[in-house]
C-alpha cells in the first residue's frame, strides 16, 4: 500500500513545474510582445464574437419570433451578421500574428541551443549519444512548433470562452447553471487522474523515439562496418525491437487518450440531456421560456468544448 502510494506521489511530482516550464515557453515571445499583444486582442474579440450567437438566439426566439415582431428579428439578425464578420476579422488577425509570432520564437530557439551545444565539454559528447541530441533538436523542437502555434492560442482562447461561457449560462439562468456546474467535481477527479497517469506515459514516449533516432543513426554512420562485417540482420532485429517499443509505448497514451476524451464527451452528453429534461420541464410549467432553454443547450457547446480543448492542449504539451 505504501509502495503504491508512494509510486502516485513520484507521478504527482512529475507532472509539477508545468508552470515554470509554460512561463520558459512565454519568455520566448518576449522580444515580439507588441505583436503577441495584438494577438492576444485579435483572440479577445474572435472569443466574444464566438460567444454571441447563443444570447442573440434567445432574444431572437422570446423577442422577436414568439411576440411577431419582425423589426426586432431583423436588427437580431443583422447583428448575428455583424458577430460573423467580427469573428472572420478577428480570427484572420489572430492566426495569422499566431504565425508571424511562433515561427520566429522557434527560429530563436534553435539558435540558442545550437549555441549551446557549442559551449558544452568533449566529454558531454563522448557521454551523451548523437542521435539523442539530434532527437532533442528535431522531433522536441518541431513539438513545440506546434505548441507555440497552436497550444498558446488553445491555452487562453479557451480559458476565456470556457469563463464567457459560465457567465452567459448564469445570466441566462442561475439555477440551469448551477445543476451543470455539478460535473465540475467529475471533470476535476478525470483530469487529475489522466494527468498522474499520462506522465510516464508521454515521457516514455520520448524516450522510445530518442533511442530509435539514436540507434539509426549509430548505425547510418557505421555503414561500412555493418556491411563489411555482415552484421545486417543483427542490426535489423535491433531496430525492430526499438521499433516494438516505441509502438507498445505510443499505445500506452492512445488507450489513456481513448479513455478520457470520450468520457468528457460522455459526460458532456449526459449534463445536455439532463438540462433539456430538467429546463423542458420548467419551460412547460411557464417557468422559463423557450428562448433561454435553447441558448442554454446551445451555450452547452462553448461550455464543454474548451475543456476538450485545453485537455488536447495538456496531451500536446505532455507530447
Amino acid at each position: 500500500m505504501s509502495t503504491r502510494r508512494d509510486e502516485l506521489v513520484r507521478r504527482w511530482r512529475q507532472t509539477g513545474g508545468r508552470g515554470r516550464k509554460l512561463r520558459g515557453l512565454l519568455e520566448l515571445l518576449r522580444p515580439y510582445r507588441g505583436r503577441t499583444l495584438l494577438m492576444l486582442g485579435s483572440l479577445l474579440i474572435a472569443t466574444a464574437a464566438a460567444l454571441a450567437p447563443p444570447p442573440l438566439a434567445k432574444l431572437a426566439i422570446d423577442s422577436g419570433i414568439t411576440p411577431g415582431d419582425l423589426s426586432a428579428l431583423t436588427w437580431i439578425v443583422i447583428a448575428f451578421l455583424a458577430s460573423a464578420l467580427i469573428y472572420w476579422g478577428a480570427t484572420y488577425a489572430q492566426t495569422y500574428l499566431t504565425g508571424w509570432v511562433g515561427q520566429r520564437a522557434l527560429q530563436d530557439l534553435r539558435i540558442q541551443l545550437f549555441a549551446h551545444l557549442q559551449t558544452l565539454s568533449v566529454g558531454f559528447y563522448s557521454r551523451k549519444q548523437a542521435g539523442v541530441l539530434i532527437s532533442r533538436l528535431t522531433n522536441d523542437v518541431q513539438a513545440l512548433d506546434q505548441l507555440v502555434s497552436d497550444g498558446v492560442v488553445t491555452l487562453f482562447g479557451s480559458t476565456l470562452t470556457l469563463i464567457g461561457t459560465a457567465a452567459i449560462l448564469i445570466v441566462l439562468d442561475l439555477e440551469l447553471a448551477l445543476l451543470t456546474f455539478l460535473v465540475f467535481p467529475v471533470l476535476a477527479i478525470g483530469s487529475l487522474a489522466f494527468r498522474i497517469v499520462s506522465a510516464d506515459a508521454y515521457r516514455l514516449t520520448r524516450e522510445k523515439v530518442a533511442a530509435i533516432t539514436a540507434y539509426l543513426q549509430e548505425s547510418l554512420s557505421g555503414i561500412r562496418v555493418v556491411r563489411s562485417f555482415a552484421q545486417e540482420e543483427r542490426h535489423l532485429a535491433r531496430f525492430a525491437e526499438l521499433n516494438d517499443e516505441n509502438r507498445e509505448a505510443n499505445m500506452k497514451t492512445v488507450n489513456l487518450n481513448a479513455a478520457y476524451f470520450p468520457a468528457v464527451e460522455l459526460l458532456s452528453g449526459l449534463a445536455t440531456a439532463g438540462i433539456l429534461l430538467y429546463g423542458g420541464v420548467q419551460a412547460i410549467n411557464g417557468e422559463v421560456t423557450v428562448g433561454v432553454l435553447v441558448a442554454f443547450i446551445a451555450a452547452l457547446n462553448n461550455f464543454f468544448d474548451p475543456i476538450q480543448s485545453l485537455s488536447q492542449f495538456y496531451t500536446t504539451y505532455q507530447a
